[in-house]
């Protein structure tokens, strides 16, 4: 009985597949269609998100770029920030070697009164040494034979006057 059953079962089945066949082929032909549709709008966004990426990483380059020229430029403005400090540094201590060097010519010019005077005794005591001393090398010359003005003799470094 199954054999004679398979043969009435699949004309059965065949006579209800053969009024399917024209939608299950439709149904598979939109599946076909569709899958084709979501093939090409995944190769769009994948062409899409490969753009973005080579646009990114062309961004990021130019990024990096900068940010190298950047620091190589802070660099140089540390350095040139350290020779400025210097240089100011150089000038305050000048400056201040030129205030305490205003002081003392200042304290100098309010004491010039009294360095003239001084430079005035100076003068008048070089004055009487120069006198002093021709007064000795007059008197020398008179002494030099060895004698005395009586004409003793006497014995050298003793022709001061006492």
């Amino acid at each position: 009985m199954a054999i004679d059953g398979a043969p009435y079962r699949t004309e059965r089945i065949s006579e209800k597949d053969s009024e399917k066949l024209p939608e299950s082929l439709e149904i598979e032909d939109a599946s076909h269609r569709s899958q084709q549709t979501a093939l090409a709008l995944h190769q769009e966004e994948f062409s899409k998100s490969w753009a973005e990426l080579s646009r990114r990483e062309t961004d990021f380059r130019g990024l990096s770029e900068e940010r190298n020229a950047l620091k190589l430029l802070s660099r140089q403005r540390e350095e040139e920030i350290k020779d400025l400090r210097a240089e100011l540094a150089k000038a305050h201590q000048d400056q201040t070697d030129l205030i305490e060097q205003r002081e003392t010519l200042d304290e100098i010019h309010a004491r010039g009164f009294d360095l003239t005077e001084e430079i005035l005794k100076a003068k008048e005591l070089e004055v009487d040494a120069g006198a002093l001393a021709s007064c000795d090398d007059e008197s020398k010359s008179g002494s030099e034979s060895g004698e005395e003005p009586d004409g003793e003799e006497t014995a050298p470094g003793d022709n001061q006057k006492t």
